[in-house]
């Protein structure tokens, strides 16, 4: 297990981020975790990083905070935070953000309150900016907590549980114990890079997916339309893998007015703490829309760049339509 821990941390340092010598790394890690933080900042030192720098989470701290903090701190970002990161942003340090929480964590908060400190987050618009515009390497990647690990598998025990979700993961993520990960990675990638290369000359004018459950949903493509996924390409010149696992290559559909059906999966959606495993029919007109359910917390996700992603577990079909 720790050989797979150690070539898991690696994997994420040399490929997800691909950090290069004398670059700064911020790993966002919750407190359960902090033991594959610490193989993750000791991979980054190994590669020459000039720095790492933690920012810890907690489920049950941020919970406390938004049931019974003052209202007033959900109005301001804090200063010192909205420095740190805008400041690391611009100097072109890479992101490594280690996703493990609770899925109901935020369950019973008031949405007021989760809106309001969303939107305190403007203050932190240079470094979402530089993240999302690939201006700086990042990287999201999970390891199992319980609370999660047994949302999973409600039926086993709880060590039991932590197995199974770390197995997926390590399956997900091509770990083998074979020490052979960052080179599978390296050839994934370009398998993904061959797919995009060959759907971009196919020229498709429209998605059409459907499935058992009543999915019927029609995309129709821009004539312009790119395939991407795979990797990016930092400020810098260095590529990096900012979801791991990826296995899917996306496009950006027309607007609202050009895409309509319904999609229809059983997939458990967390949204905002809340899960839902509801299967919630609904008619969308946008592919990469998002909607969330006001009673049940349920997040249906539209269109191929999600229900690709979901086709094993969804029975998706899809079916393309090319103008060459």
């Amino acid at each position: 297990m720790e050989e797979k821990l150690r070539e898991y941390a690696k994997l994420l340092i040399e490929v997800g981020l691909n950090v290069q010598k004398g670059q700064t790394v911020v790993i966002r890690c919750p407190v359960e975790c902090a033991f594959f933080a610490r193989l993750c900042a000791s991979a980054a030192y190994d590669v020459g990083c000039r720095e790492v720098v933690m920012r810890w989470s907690d489920d049950f701290l941020e919970r406390e905070r938004f049931l019974r903090a003052d209202d007033s701190v959900f109005d301001v970002f804090p200063a010192w935070q909205a420095e740190m990161l805008n400041g690391y942003a611009d100097e072109g340090a890479a992101f490594l953000n280690i996703s493990a929480r609770d899925p109901e964590a935020l369950l019973s908060v008031d949405p007021d309150r989760l809106t309001r400190a969303s939107r305190s987050e403007t203050a932190i618009q240079p470094y979402v900016n530089a993240v999302m515009s690939n201006g700086c390497p990042w990287c999201v990647a999970s390891v199992p907590i319980p609370s999660w690990a047994k949302k999973v598998f409600p039926e086993l025990p709880e060590q039991e549980a932590m197995d199974k979700l770390w197995d997926a993961i390590f399956t997900s993520v091509r770990i083998s114990g074979k020490g052979d990960a960052v080179v599978r990675w390296r050839e994934h990638v370009a398998l993904l890079k061959s797919r995009i290369a060959k759907l971009n000359e196919l020229h498709f004018t429209s998605l059409y997916y459907q499935n058992s459950l009543g999915t019927s949903l029609n995309i129709k493509l821009p004539e312009t339309h790119v395939w991407a996924g795979g990797d990016n390409t930092s400020r810098a010149g260095f590529p990096f893998v900012a979801n791991m696992p990826t296995e899917e290559v996306f496009t950006l559909p027309f607007s609202r007015t050009r895409s309509v059906g319904m999609l229809i999966t059983p997939n458990c959606w967390a949204s905002s703490g809340h899960l839902s495993t509801s299967t919630l029919p609904t008619t969308t007109s946008s592919a990469c829309a998002a909607e969330t359910s006001s009673t049940t917390g349920a997040s249906i996700r539209h269109g191929p760049h999600h229900g690709a992603q979901k086709s094993s577990s969804t029975g998706l079909s899809l079916f393309f339509t090319s103008s060459s």
